[in-house]
């Protein structure tokens, strides 16, 4: 049977696909799923904290167009992705994210290697979101 994902997931991974190799909005990695969000009608505050994207979920129920944060945003650190590819092993999940490394433009990563950059910076995986 098929898996129909929620109409706001769509929407994130659409706008996020759409505009692969672009920036989207100011180029921050909130901006990603927030833009989406925000075009479906969500009301969402400025900057953008990770409590605002959504439930918090279990990886077992992860879902393309979930949102992913890393560390804690509101102390300045972190980083937000948007899932692409869920794998019941993290570390193969397919991740969409921007401003990776200061380039700040909707690239494809692996859940695995951002865990491995961004752990050791007192960034690690924190919440899956449901938006």
């Amino acid at each position: 049977m098929l898996d129909v994902l929620p109409p706001v997931n769509v929407k994130i991974l659409t706008l996020a696909i759409s505009n692969f190799g672009r920036q989207v909005g100011d180029g921050e990695c909130a901006e990603l799923p927030a833009t989406a969000m925000r075009a479906s009608g969500r009301s969402l505050p400025s900057p953008v904290w990770r409590i605002s994207f959504g439930k918090e979920i279990p990886w077992e129920e992860g879902r393309p167009g979930d949102v992913i944060t890393f560390g804690d945003e509101r102390e300045g650190h972190g980083h937000i992705a948007v899932l692409f590819r869920w794998s019941k092993t993290r570390a193969n999940a397919a991740i969409l994210h921007q401003n990776d490394g200061g380039v700040k433009k909707v690239v494809l990563g692996s859940l695995g290697a951002t865990e491995s950059l961004l752990a050791p910076l007192g960034q690690p995986f924190t919440f899956l979101l449901r938006p």
